[in-house]
């Protein structure tokens, strides 16, 4: 899929950055700080503090979170579009959600997002 997406771009505006490595802290804090969108499709999954860390990272700059059903912190996450990962037309029709919606929509489930995260975790 993001190389599909890749297409779409151009030389100012490139839609997703795809890194198959591992980042030190401070780059992925930095990435997550920038990052409109964080989605996380895995298939099966504890906690998950990808979307916890991205959530905290952008403390006071909403983004949009994009879930698997089947990470942990699904039910305890209002705020986030849910997804199967098997289903790739959803998750495409979630992307396509996240980039079109509206400043004030983005803002009201962040706020969720984010009273979850400043109350259940350290």
């Amino acid at each position: 899929m993001a190389p599909d997406l890749s297409e779409t771009g151009t030389v100012e505006y490139v839609p997703v950055h795809f890194m198959h490595k591992s980042l030190d802290f401070t780059e992925l804090v930095a990435l997550y700080a920038v990052s409109d969108i964080c989605i996380v499709t895995s298939t099966r999954d504890g906690m998950n503090l990808v979307a916890l860390e991205y959530i905290a990272a952008r403390s006071g700059n909403p983004g949009t979170l994009i879930l698997s059903e089947f990470a942990g912190t699904a039910q305890s996450l209002p705020g986030s579009l849910l997804v199967n990962p098997w289903d790739t037309e959803q998750v495409a029709e979630a992307f396509s959600t996240a980039l079109a919606m509206d400043q004030s929509t983005q803002e009201s489930n962040f706020c969720f997002l984010h009273q979850y995260v400043s109350k259940h975790t350290w």
